[in-house]
């Protein structure tokens, strides 16, 4: 037990009690402060990967969308040159 300077002995409930409630607050105050901060780093990770999978997202849908608009760019390109050779072959022959 705890002794004191003049050699006494506490054997008082209230001690051991009061010691026991001191142990068990703390423990609880760091058993609750991990839990929140826990709880907390769970909610902005899952935050942050679903932003990152809609940046990702809209990154693919961008590059989707200009390789298709070069892709009809050069079909309009390559339609108005065999327009224009078509025109010029058919105005050879009137």
């Amino acid at each position: 037990m705890f002794r004191f300077h003049d050699k006494t002995v506490i054997h008082s409930p209230f001690f051991l009690l009061m010691t026991l409630l001191e142990i068990l607050d703390t423990a609880v105050k760091i058993g609750l402060g991990a839990l929140i901060t826990g709880a907390i780093a769970y909610f902005i990770q899952k935050a942050n990967i679903s932003a990152s999978s809609t940046k990702e997202n809209l990154q693919f849908n961008r590059t989707l969308l200009t390789n298709i608009s070069v892709d009809i760019e050069e079909i309009t390109h390559t339609v108005l040159k065999m327009w224009a050779i078509f025109e010029y072959e058919a105005k050879k022959f009137k």
